[in-house]
């Protein structure tokens, strides 16, 4: 591992940011998913209760949300990595800057704070980027210099500048050391991105 690998501060839990990625359009849900709610509470207020429960230092909104710790990307229709870079520079003159972010997208109301410091803490055994295998999110992205040049480079590409295309999380994990693991509750990892995959979640957690 080179030093640009290296954490630009030790990674420890008492400086890992939690980030809800909420900036998405919801076009196949046809409404905002961050406020679908199941028995009065929001897929937003179910993310931030897992964050809030897992081994982190203070847990952040990347979207749309007018909110006290609401980060509006600077890069809009950039993907969800544009939310990633804006929460990264926003951050990065902080006394408070992240060693790493725990990242988990607004529309998996099943995560656990199991599987969420489960993630925590195979990134800071082995020093990388760590998420289950077949999903990019939830990660634990370690704050490097080699992750946000990789960032500054594609958001000023011609790519994204004059066709508007953001980087994809395929093309980050190509460039950045990311340990995929494997889990037995994998159907925790489901997403609710269509109607039909809101009504299946929503009848699982009224039956939990």
């Amino acid at each position: 591992m080179t030093s640009s690998d290296q954490p630009l501060s030790n990674s420890a839990t008492n400086d890992i940011l939690g980030v809800v990625l909420a900036g998405g359009q919801s076009s196949r849900m046809k409404t905002n998913k961050a406020t679908l709610c199941i028995d009065g509470v929001s897929n937003l207020e179910r993310a931030l209760q897992a964050l809030n429960n897992c081994d982190v230092s203070n847990v952040v909104i990347s979207g749309s949300h007018i909110q006290e710790k609401h980060i509006k990307d600077r890069y809009p229709n950039g993907g969800p990595l544009a939310g990633i870079f804006s929460v990264l520079i926003t951050t990065k003159e902080s006394k408070d800057k992240p060693s790493a972010l725990l990242i988990i997208p607004v529309d998996m109301p099943l995560l656990t704070p199991r599987l969420l410091n489960t993630l925590i803490q195979q990134g800071i055994k082995n020093n990388t980027a760590c998420c289950y295998k077949s999903h990019n999110l939830p990660i634990y992205l370690p704050v490097t210099d080699k992750l946000i040049e990789f960032l500054t480079n594609e958001f000023l590409s011609e790519r994204f500048t004059k066709y508007n295309k953001g980087p994809s999380f395929k093309h980050l994990l190509k460039h950045i050391s990311c340990e995929f693991i494997t889990t037995p509750d994998v159907g925790m990892l489901a997403n609710a991105n269509t109607p039909e995959q809101w009504d299946k979640i929503s009848q699982l957690i009224n039956i939990r």
